[in-house]
This record gives structure tokens, C-alpha cells and sequence, in this order.
């Protein structure tokens, strides 16, 4: 058996500012907020005994920031983190960095309720061609993990991403309504966990986040 956590990023930079447009902006770093909740996340991982056979991350700064703060805490080693383009966040393409509500008008937004699955912003990404190298990523781990299970009959695998990535993920495996994918909530340094059987994918949890409740207080104490 697969067991996958699917893990957002911390609170980064880009998320204290709603009105700007972020998409990729792989140079914008945590918060002291998301450094304390990646802290707060491997706290849990280590007292549950949530053990890393594998994990992967996205090359955006706030996503390896993350990766490398709660494996660090929970013992896994750092230097066996592996980086993949396939796991970055959608690309918003020339809308990245623009102004949220004069980009979204009336118009774009009709578009986008027309097609939401294939509507894209211009060079940038549909969320089907999101969806398409997230599964193909998760696909290629299933395959290497039908060879490998003669020796290794479980695996555990944590995957470091982002919110629309991970929801696209989602809306690809469990095959729902394209329009139900803004509907999925993954909220910053959250576990989504999913596991593979011999007939599929199952989900166990989704935006699970109990363990960051502490998290502004941890950031005031050592201010």
C-alpha cells in the first residue's frame, strides 16, 4: 500500500497579499507565521510516528522552506529531499504579480464558468495541464512502487506542494465536477492523505490542519 501526504506549503509572503495575483513567484519565502506552522508540522509528523520512506517537494523557495523546517524536525534527512517541477503551483502566466480584482473582471470570470477545467490566463497553465503532471507524477511513484514492493511491501511518501496544485490532484483522481476543484480547501502547512490500493485511490483525509492551532503563539513567544 501507498500512503501519500499531500502537504501545502506554509503561510508564505505572497499569502499576506489576497489582492495580488501570486501563481508560481517561487522566490517569495515563509512568514515568520508559516515558519512556526512547518515547525508546528513536523512536531506532528515526529509525535505520531509519521515516518518518511520518500519525499518529494516543489523547487518553489516557500515549499522547500517548508519541506526542509518539518523534516528537519521530524528526523527525516534533508539531503534526500527530491525536487520536482512537477509539483509546482499553477501557472498564472502574465497575470502573476498583477491586481486581483481588476484582472478578474466580469468577462474573464464568464469565461472561466464556461470552461474552468480548460480556461488558461494568457502563457500560462489550464488547470486540466495542472491536473495532467500532478497525476502523471503520482502515476510514475505507483509504478515504482509495483516494482519495488516485493522488498518494500508499504511505503510512505510525503509531497510537498501547493493549494491549486494539490487541488487539481484531487479533482483528477476522484474525478468530480471541474467546477468543485475551488470548492476543495487546503489551507497553509496542511495534510491531505491519500492511499493507493490494488483497485485505486482512496482518500483519508483531507486539509487536515488541528496541529497548527498553536501556531501564532509559538511565533509571539519566541518574537
Amino acid at each position: 500500500m501507498l500512503d501519500i501526504y499531500l502537504i501545502r506549503h506554509a503561510q508564505s509572503v505572497m499569502n499576506t497579499r489576497p489582492w495580488i495575483i501570486g501563481g508560481r513567484t517561487n522566490h517569495t519565502p515563509l512568514t515568520d507565521l508559516g515558519v512556526s506552522q512547518s515547525i508546528m508540522l513536523g512536531i506532528y509528523l515526529r509525535n505520531n510516528k509519521i515516518l518518511f520512506d520518500e519525499v518529494y517537494s516543489s523547487p518553489a523557495r516557500r515549499t522547500q522552506q517548508t519541506a526542509e523546517i518539518s523534516c528537519g524536525v521530524a528526523h527525516f534527512p534533508l539531503e534526500n529531499i527530491i525536487l520536482n517541477d512537477d509539483l509546482q503551483e499553477l501557472d498564472r502566466g502574465d497575470w502573476q504579480g498583477k491586481d486581483r480584482e481588476m484582472t478578474y473582471t466580469s468577462h474573464i470570470k464568464e469565461q472561466f464558468e464556461v470552461n474552468p477545467q480548460h480556461f488558461k490566463p494568457p502563457n500560462g497553465e489550464s488547470h486540466k495541464e495542472v491536473e495532467d503532471r500532478m497525476v502523471d507524477f503520482l502515476d510514475q511513484i505507483v509504478i515504482d512502487y509495483q516494482i519495488s514492493k516485493k522488498q518494500i511491501p508499504s511505503k510512505i511518501i510525503g509531497i510537498y506542494s501547493h493549494g491549486m496544485a494539490i487541488k487539481c490532484l484531487l479533482r483528477g483522481i476522484l474525478d468530480i465536477d471541474p467546477k468543485m476543484t475551488w470548492k476543495i480547501q487546503t489551507s497553509n502547512a496542511s495534510i491531505t492523505r491519500i492511499k493507493y490500493k490494488q483497485n485505486g485511490w482512496y482518500i483519508n483525509c483531507i486539509n487536515e490542519s488541528s496541529y497548527l492551532k498553536d501556531a501564532a503563539t509559538v511565533v509571539e513567544k519566541y518574537r
